[in-house]
């Protein structure tokens, strides 16, 4: 029933960042499997303007979205050179975006960066309103503005938008905000320029929404990562809101406060410290997060870091306890490396959570059973995925038709997702099917109809079967 379910929330396209709102990281997928994936080859790339090193491309409608450019699935007529290299269909204004772009219901949602307020833009997916010249430029048709509160300087919007049912959910540096789409109630101009439902926020101060992950909307509930101060003490937790924006809020503008947090046991007295890109799925919600324990080694420009994953019951209810109401892990598992610079996205597939690291994808029991022992509950991983050397992630791991794509910052690697072929030793340690695109920044894959879609260094490049 997990492999099922997972499935479906990814649909038959990629027009949301992980998939789909609960941020599984599975696609539907055919022609590319274990027994091919090695002849995978370069297709085509992009000629547009470069997107953004933790933007991520999205696929749906024949067409591949980024958050500056969109192109023809197949590259399109105007393409030169062997590979080819193919002029966008049109492009987006020039602006500093940190996150993946979204595609719902005919439009285009992006969030750029901007100083003590987030905007959330809407384009015409199909490229028509509110687009012209040549080559061709398309502005916002719509448009969402808040202003966050405690922030007076950039609001680093690194969070990608959601679309679930009627309700588009966003983040910035500050807060998570909503839109009604289903409603024109307080727009304004033209294009119209409306007021944002409700915002989310913390017990005691804003979230400090974790970046380079996503707001993950399933069963009435709203997750995001952040930082949050509970008795004064800066923590960064996971953060569960009522997706309806009811329960808890309150207020004009109306805001929300969390039904329940999740402790991640992250201080943050030593530095930074984040949550990454929460899935949820089978009833569990799982957060790497990722901290700073002292200055850069000699010669390097990272921060000394350290990282765990973290399992949360996605109700709320196994653990929790208190008002306001705190959840403990249902268990836990240091991620091994230099992890304190993981800017990731795990998977959820066949009952295994898949979390890349420095230097590899670390693979658990989803369930938290087998390799887990001790009260808290910690584990080890039932299988290590080798790029062969700590170049660390910069994107995200895809689970397509058994084969785990991940996007790393020396290239796209691929792994046989059920760890057997390629697989040996014990500890069981699997070597990569593939590695393409190296010496180059390559971010979350999307995998569809035989293809497989990612940014390699803010440039679209599509792989595929000769």
């Amino acid at each position: 029933m997990l492999v099922v379910l997972a499935v479906l929330a990814a649909g038959c396209d990629w027009s949301h960042y992980r998939g789909g709102p609960t941020l599984a990281g599975v696609a539907i997928e055919s022609t590319l499997g274990v027994g091919n994936v090695a002849s995978l080859g370069e297709r085509w790339r992009g000629k547009g303007p470069d997107a953004g090193l933790f933007d991520s491309p999205v696929v749906t409608g024949g067409r591949v979205y980024t958050s500056q450019a969109v192109y023809d699935v197949n590259g399109g007529a105007s393409c030169v050179g062997t590979p080819k290299a193919c002029d966008p269909l049109w492009t987006l204004p020039a602006a500093s975006v940190l996150a993946p772009t979204t595609v719902a219901g005919g439009r285009q949602y992006r969030v750029p960066r901007s100083t003590g307020q987030g905007t959330l833009s809407a384009f015409d997916a199909a490229g028509i309103e509110g687009c012209s010249g040549v080559p061709k430029v398309c502005q916002p048709v719509r448009s969402w503005k808040h202003v966050f509160r405690e922030v007076s300087d950039d609001v680093l919007s690194m969070t990608a938008p959601v679309v679930a049912g009627s309700t588009l959910y966003g983040a910035g540096f500050a807060q998570g905000v909503v839109a009604d789409l289903s409603s024109d109630a307080g727009c304004t101009g033209a294009p119209a320029v409306c007021p944002v439902a409700w915002s989310a926020i913390g017990q005691s101060q804003s979230v400090g929404v974790g970046p380079f992950g996503a707001a993950a909307v399933a069963n009435g509930t709203l997750y995001l990562t952040g930082a949050n101060a509970p008795g004064g003490q800066l923590r960064a937790g996971l953060y569960a809101f009522d997706a309806a924006g009811v329960e808890g809020c309150s207020g004009s503008p109306r805001a929300c406060t969390a039904r329940w947090t999740g402790d991640l046991g992250v201080p943050l007295d030593v530095g930074t410290a984040e949550g990454s890109t929460a899935p949820v799925v089978d009833g569990v919600v799982y957060v790497v997060a990722s901290w700073e324990t002292g200055p850069p080694p000699p010669g390097q420009t990272n921060a000394t870091g350290a990282a765990k994953v973290v399992a949360f019951d996605a109700a709320g209810v196994q653990g929790c306890g208190g008002s306001p109401r705190v959840c403990q892990p249902l268990w836990s598992a240091p991620l091994a490396g230099n992890a304190g610079n993981v800017w990731t996205a795990p998977a959820v597939a066949a009952g295994r959570l898949y979390v890349p690291t420095e230097s590899g994808v670390e693979v658990f029991d989803a369930k938290g059973v087998t390799g887990c022992s001790g009260s808290p509950k910690v584990c080890a991983p039932v299988a290590t995925m080798s790029f062969g050397s700590a170049v660390g992630t910069r994107g995200g791991l895809t689970i397509a038709n058994g084969v785990a794509y991940v996007g790393a910052r020396d290239g796209l690697y691929a792994f046989d997702a059920y760890l057997s072929q390629g697989c040996g030793g014990t500890p069981l340690v699997c070597q990569p099917l593939v590695h393409a695109l190296g010496g180059t920044n390559v971010t979350t894959p999307a995998v569809i109809a035989g293809q497989v879609h990612v940014l390699s260094d803010g440039q679209v490049v599509t792989l595929g079967l000769p």
